[in-house]
């Protein structure tokens, strides 16, 4: 074997056993996120929770198990009045959950920070969220019903990160679309 060979299959070998990512396991599937992305599980009282650092420092927050969050915005109530009707409401009237709007803002999903897309993946319903404004808002996944425990509900998953970067935000949502599902009882 000459000496370009041997070099080509040392460099072929230290290549292929290079792990370019990280992959957390969770109940029902494999999250893989980049090599240089930070894992960090914490302890939960009645789930897996903990956080991932991406290398470019946003934090992604995980909780699998039965109480976690649906991600779904808090919209206070508000009511929406043309502001050329300004002039008509009473002085003595409260108006502090009142927008006065023109045109396009006359919509109420105006104020709405999250766009929210449901897909069906691998039988289960993804809700993945992310902001209309870029860097303005939530990007993450919610799994309602993994599985269901008559005693405890449904079994979930959600993971989000608040207010990234565009390259950051697609990223995640690329790694969120691409989960390794496997048999909850696999090893």
């Amino acid at each position: 074997m000459s000496l370009l060979q041997s070099s080509v299959l040392i460099f072929i070998s230290v290549f292929l056993s290079c792990n370019p990512n990280n992959k957390i396991k969770f109940v029902y599937f494999d999250l893989v996120v980049p090599n240089d992305w930070k894992i960090i599980p914490l302890t939960g009282t009645d789930s897996n929770i903990g956080y991932i650092i991406t290398d470019g420092k946003d934090t992604l927050k995980y909780d699998e198990g039965y109480y976690s969050s649906s991600l779904t915005e808090k919209v206070k109530d508000f009511y929406l009045i043309r502001e050329e009707n300004r002039g008509e409401i009473d002085s003595n009237i409260d108006t502090s959950n009142v927008i006065f709007a023109t045109g396009a803002k006359m919509d109420r999903d105006y104020y709405i920070k999250q766009n929210v897309t449901f897909e069906k993946i691998n039988n289960y319903t993804h809700k993945f969220i992310f902001p209309r404004q870029e860097g303005q808002g939530i990007t993450g996944l919610h799994i309602d019903s993994i599985a269901h425990d008559s005693s405890l509900g449904n079994f979930k998953f959600s993971i989000y990160g608040n207010n990234l970067n565009k390259a950051t935000q697609l990223k995640v949502l690329d790694i969120l679309h691409n989960l390794d599902y496997h048999p909850a009882d696999a090893d």
